[in-house]
């Protein structure tokens, strides 16, 4: 009975679904942010979204010590 339920829960669960990708980059920018990052001793690149500019949005670019997710 413990393997039948077993069985059953497991095939309840759904595998997560795959992320879509959100950005992409040339090789030509990765290699340019692999750099910044070596000259400044960072080790990520975090990428935002503000409210301002012409359209209502801009970019940010900010370098962080430590993987924040969702901040």
């Amino acid at each position: 009975m413990t393997a039948a339920l077993a069985a059953a829960a497991k095939a309840a669960i759904r595998p997560r679904a795959q992320r879509r990708q959100v950005i992409q980059l040339t090789d030509a920018a990765a290699d340019r942010i692999r750099d910044l990052l070596t000259r400044r001793n960072k080790e990520y690149l975090k990428l935002g979204v503000k409210s301002r500019g012409c359209s209502g949005m801009s970019y940010t670019l900010t370098y962080a010590d430590a993987l924040f997710p969702l901040s």
